[in-house]
């Protein structure tokens, strides 16, 4: 953290004269001794009125994340970063006696290590590269991703500066501000895995304590790019709590300025979260309006963004701020634990959690959420996408794909196929991904392609043929359904070409039609569709 010494100056001279003249007033209207205490802020925080908000009520998968933090792993998180112990990066031991920008391998390393660290736990992961003229000097930051299942554009910043001080090779930094990095470490660890509706970014800083130069690299890429960031949660010192009162500010712009109702909403999310979650009591939070030119913060409120900084109680001082004495031994681990719990908190609520589904964008609200669960805990789908996992439901089936769906449904999810000869299908050669699949959906007698020597994989299925599909999948290649009646559904006919199968379909309760008593056999099958109809063709658990 590098403070604006000016401000801070400005700022305690108007607390201090408010101070006196409350005190003033107080005192005419009270006994001497009433108007003592031990604390400078209420330790019970109040919300503040403000016309923005995040939807909040007590969420199983928040207290699961929450409850996941564990003391032991906020110290050595922070020890790794401080050179209490070595770290491993590129498969190396290396120790971080320094995270000072004038010790380029150090950074260097200190960024490749918490690049490793998100990218083993699933986590999209990339750097990226700022350089200032003023200055003359670059870096890059670190940023890792998950990416959100239903509003992938609205975007959740975690911050925290990597880099230290003093300059000097022995720079341990451990409040200023490993304990802030440790904390997005933390968040990426515990929020990985789950699945939110919004985007969630977290992001370490470099070069915050040569002029905040990496997060105004970045917020004014992001401004650019036009990226729709939400908020931002910084975290600076969050550790140092020397008379064990939990005071701790949430640092908001002015009251006057455009956009504090939105850095507000942020802090009183803050608040709702230490009061609702079990192990939280003792933090005390209280908003502070300063607009502190001192934090990462301040690159997003230049540019219109909504930000709060989290910060420990500046005026009860750390006294080794900026020194080599800044250490991991000085820090209050109790109060440092769970100032990273409500900021974890914070955090994933306004990521908006999904329930612990395993697609992403197939929250328990979908109308084919359980089938699409059986089909992946049958091993018929691997899903579409990686990181998050995603299904898809609303993408159409195409003949490739089916063919894979259907040798799975059919023979379990540790089959594979004989490899293909590249000669069955003129529009099939040996190298498609799906050669195998197909040829062997052929040598079952379930498809003779699409005319003309061909298979068209890239063609999407229609309802029509997939009730060929299926049903020759289930029953066999010589199997031969009923004759058609043309009387269950109003747009299929006796005399439609795939009129038995539709209707047979039917009979085995696989499907119902689609609307309007309809069978809408023209219309593509999209992937939810097909989940019902291969649970229940296949009686899938």
């Amino acid at each position: 953290m590098k403070r604006n010494n000016s401000n801070q100056g400005a700022t305690l001279g108007v607390r201090l004269m408010v101070l006196i003249f409350v005190l003033a007033l107080v005192l005419q209207a009270q006994p001497a001794q009433a108007w003592f205490t031990d604390t400078p802020y209420p330790l019970t925080a109040e919300l503040q009125s403000t016309t923005a908000a995040y939807p909040f009520s007590y969420n199983t998968t928040v207290a699961q994340m929450l409850g996941e933090v564990q003391q032991t792993d906020v110290y050595n998180y922070a020890a790794s970063l401080t050179g209490v112990t070595p770290i491993t990066v590129g498969g190396a031991a290396f120790t971080l006696t320094t995270r000072n920008m004038n010790y380029s391998t150090h950074i260097s390393k200190a960024t490749q290590y918490v690049y490793e660290f998100m990218q083993a736990r699933g986590l999209a992961v990339h750097y990226e590269t700022w350089y200032d003229s003023g200055e003359d000097i670059s870096s890059r930051n670190v940023i890792g991703e998950i990416t959100g299942g239903v509003r992938p554009t609205e975007i959740i910043l975690i911050t925290a500066h990597l880099d230290d001080m003093p300059n000097g090779s022995v720079a341990p930094g451990a409040d200023d501000n490993a304990s802030g990095s440790a904390a997005v470490m933390m968040a990426a660890a515990r929020m990985a895995g789950h699945h939110f509706e919004r985007t969630v970014r977290f992001v370490f800083f470099t070069g915050e304590e040569q002029g905040f130069l990496g997060s105004d690299a970045y917020a004014a890429a992001a401004k650019t790019r036009g990226d729709n960031i939400l908020a931002v949660f910084n975290m600076d010192m969050i550790g140092w709590d020397d008379n064990n009162d939990g005071v701790l500010a949430l640092e908001t712009r002015y009251t006057t300025s455009p956009g504090y109702a939105n850095d507000l909403a942020i802090a009183n999310l803050f608040i709702q979260v230490v009061g609702v979650y079990g192990g939280l009591s003792g933090l005390h939070p209280f908003v502070d309006p300063i607009y502190d030119e001192g934090v990462d913060s301040i690159s997003f409120w230049n540019r219109g963004y909504s930000s709060v900084t989290a910060i420990e109680d500046w005026e009860e001082g750390n006294p080794y701020y900026h020194t080599k004495n800044d250490t991991l031994a000085t820090l209050n681990l109790a109060y440092f634990t769970s100032f990273i719990k409500a900021s974890l908190g914070t955090v994933a609520h306004m990521a908006l959690p999904l329930a612990d589904t395993t697609f992403a964008d197939v929250p328990t609200t979908h109308w084919a959420w359980t089938f699409i669960e059986s089909l992946y805990q049958a091993g018929v789908t691997g899903g579409c996408a990686a990181n998050p996992l995603l299904y898809c439901p609303a993408k159409n089936v195409t003949r490739a794909e089916m063919a894979v769906f259907i040798l799975r449904a059919e023979h379990g999810d540790t089959y594979s196929p004989p490899e293909a000869s590249g000669n069955v299908f003129n529009d099939v050669p040996l190298g498609y991904w799906a050669a195998g699949w197909i040829e062997q959906l052929t040598n079952e007698g379930i498809t003779g392609g699409c005319g003309n020597g061909n298979y068209c994989p890239a063609k999407y299925v229609t309802r029509a043929e997939m009730a060929v599909f299926l049903l020759r999948g289930k029953h066999g290649n010589t199997y031969t359904p009923p004759a058609a009646s043309g009387s269950v559904f109003d747009d299929i006919s006796a005399d439609f070409w795939a009129a038995s199968w539709i209707e047979q379909l039917y009979a085995e309760g696989i499907t119902g039609g689609c609307e309007g008593g309809n069978y809408c056999p023209g219309i593509y099958a999209n992937r939810a569709q097909m989940a019902v109809f291969l649970v229940r063709t296949f009686s899938l658990p």
